[in-house]
């Protein structure tokens, strides 16, 4: 349920400007923290547990282990908006996020009367 609200969050910054649900959304960053541990302990219950648990509850047996392939790919999926924005270099970052519209007609403006 964090994450859910973590990222309504950051949609109602992108959508409404909201300093607070930017605010909200780095304040719910301590909830990765929490995840991280709780798959790895999930993922060691899973590797430990007794055989004859796993006959009894099959599908929570295969549950854990997959709890594997999570973590495998949260790691590198969770940098993808900063890797993104690296590729795309500081200048793209900046006229698309950064630099003010206004801002730059009016660097226009000064540079034709001139």
């Amino acid at each position: 349920m964090i994450e859910w609200l973590r990222w309504t969050a950051l949609a109602t910054a992108a959508l409404v400007d909201s300093e607070f649900a930017i605010s909200v959304f780095y304040l719910l960053h301590l909830n990765i923290i929490f995840g991280f541990f709780a798959m790895l302990i999930a993922i060691i219950m899973g590797a430990g547990a007794p055989t004859d648990c796993s006959s009894v509850q099959p599908e929570r047996a295969r549950y854990l282990s997959l709890q594997i392939v999570c973590i495998i790919l949260w790691i590198p999926l969770s940098f993808m908006p900063f890797l993104f924005m690296k590729m795309k270099g500081d200048k793209w970052v900046h006229e698309m996020w950064v630099l003010d519209p206004d801002e730059e007609d009016d660097e226009d403006g000064k540079k034709a009367d001139e």
